[in-house]
């Protein structure tokens, strides 16, 4: 199973995943990263992106370097994705292994790829929050980076569950908890 996790910035989406690894770690999982992804791509050079390193502010303040990345980065960055869903299929073709796609930047090829969809959302006060404290944002980087997302609003209606994360991590987790255990069933 392919299941992706979505959401803006600050909106827990590392947390979900970290919870998931947690909660399975008996079974077989491969996380993939979408901006540890497209980090190793330009570092490396095996993309057609010529940019450079795309720092998120710059990036989420530039409507220009977005669509550029959109239509250059992104289709890589999930082509090698699914590259290497495919080959860790061909290479595990007994084994159920549940691969996780985490990225805020969703597209339609993101979807495609994807069995289900969790879209983890949060408010613009909370995730104001966890930018300030565990990422070192200031005020002015985190409003022109969460706006910013607003293109990608678009792909909350094409999700399979939606959590919402303004409470407490009890309360989070059993969301995550309801959510897994419906996914659990429907893919059974």
């Amino acid at each position: 199973m392919v299941l992706g996790i979505v959401g803006k910035i600050g909106s827990g989406k590392s947390y979900l995943v970290k919870y998931m690894v947690g909660r399975f770690k008996d079974s077989d999982i491969k996380v993939f990263s979408c901006d540890d992804i497209a980090k190793d791509l330009i570092e490396s050079g095996k993309t057609s992106y010529t940019g450079g390193k795309i720092m998120p502010y710059i990036f989420f303040t530039n409507e220009n370097l977005q669509e550029e990345i959109r239509n250059t980065l992104h289709p890589e960055v999930f082509n090698k994705i699914n590259d290497d869903i495919v080959a860790c299929r061909v290479e595990n073709p007994d084994k159920d292994i549940l691969f996780i796609i985490e990225t805020a930047l969703p597209s339609e090829l993101f979807y495609k790829m994807c069995d289900k969809v969790i879209y983890i959302r949060s408010s613009y006060e909370n995730s104001y929050k966890r930018l300030k404290e565990n990422r070192g944002y200031v005020d002015n980087q985190i409003k022109l980076i969460y706006n910013s997302q607003e293109y990608y609003e678009k792909f909350y209606n094409m999700a399979d569950y939606i959590i919402d994360n303004d409470g407490d991590k009890e309360t989070l987790n059993k969301k995550i908890d309801e959510v897994l255990n419906e996914i659990y069933l429907v893919c059974k």
